[in-house]
């Protein structure tokens, strides 16, 4: 069987077939031991609002209603995946968007139409160019559809077509340096993987413990505290300040993004950005991440 970096390898390289990287995407253990890529989470308000739009409006898009919806989610959560990145489910926060890479999956058609409509619908914002002279802008969801998440998972051949594309373009991206003509993968994207592979993430009623002895306590200048807990302090002083709060339930309901339906798979900025790999265990809450085991052993921190 072949390795990690052999697997990856054969993903980053640009010569190798399409059909061998989807084999490998779809049949290597390695990636059936981490979330389905046609498995996301969106605020469940922008998902409700998607679904009901009429057809006249769809078909600017495809004439399959079906798909126009799934191409609307896909571009949806390219944006929405800040908000996870950055812990920030029900806030406001921007991304600028690959268009470069997205014209790749969508048609320059497709991809405008996508975007016109996701913004006159209200669902998504943009801030002006921020660069002279450059196409650039900043993309959010709007705060009206910033809500708790839902579950999605794709259906439409055509998307899951587009996904799989998404994701094996990811990796030429990332490892492969068209300056040497080789692929370049850093030990810390392979160490990652290894990881998620030997590491096992705490239970309910772990974290339920965890928090009965944190509450209370102070971590980085910041007070664990329940949110009902928060709220009734607020009432009595409308002075304090979230900011120097941990609230527990936020901690743990965006630990769930991260974790349910399998671990994220380990995702490497490659050397052009220095290696940075940005991971389940990475982007979790500290208090959560201590409680991880790996071996049975539990971690430290350095």
């Amino acid at each position: 069987m072949n390795t990690i970096k052999d697997q990856i390898t054969e993903l980053a390289t640009p010569k190798i077939s399409y059909k061998r990287k989807l084999e490998i995407i779809q049949n290597s253990d390695l990636f059936k031991k981490h979330r389905d890529p046609k498995l996301i989470k969106l605020p469940k308000k922008l998902i409700t609002r998607i679904n009901k739009l009429p057809y006249k409006v769809l078909s600017l898009i495809h004439k399959d209603k079906d798909i126009s919806k799934e191409l609307l989610l896909l571009l949806s959560n390219e944006i929405f995946r800040i908000n996870i990145l950055k812990h920030s489910i029900n806030q406001k926060t921007s991304k600028e968007l690959n268009t470069k890479k997205l014209r790749k999956i969508f048609t320059n058609k497709t991809y405008y139409s996508l975007i016109k409509i996701l913004k006159e619908e209200g669902i998504i914002d943009n801030s002006k160019s921020y660069k002279v002279d450059v196409r650039s802008k900043e993309y959010w969801i709007t705060e009206e559809f910033l809500s708790n998440t839902k579950e999605y998972t794709f259906n439409t051949p055509n998307v899951i077509n587009k996904i799989y594309k998404r994701v094996i373009l990811s990796y030429s991206d990332n490892y492969f340096n068209i300056d040497t003509n080789e692929v370049q993968i850093p030990a810390l994207v392979l160490s990652q993987y290894m990881f998620n592979t030997q590491s096992v993430i705490p239970t309910p009623k772990e974290i339920e413990k965890e928090i009965e002895h944190l509450n209370g306590t102070t971590f980085r200048g910041r007070t664990f505290i329940t949110r009902n807990a928060l709220d009734k302090r607020i009432k009595k002083d409308k002075k304090l300040n979230k900011k120097d709060f941990y609230v527990f339930e936020n901690s743990v309901e965006f630990f769930n993004v991260l974790t349910e339906n399998g671990k994220m798979e380990p995702r490497g900025t490659g050397f052009r950005a220095g290696g940075r790999v940005v991971t389940s265990f990475t982007l979790m809450p500290t208090w959560i991440r201590k409680m991880i085991r790996k071996n049975g052993k539990e971690l430290f921190e350095i």
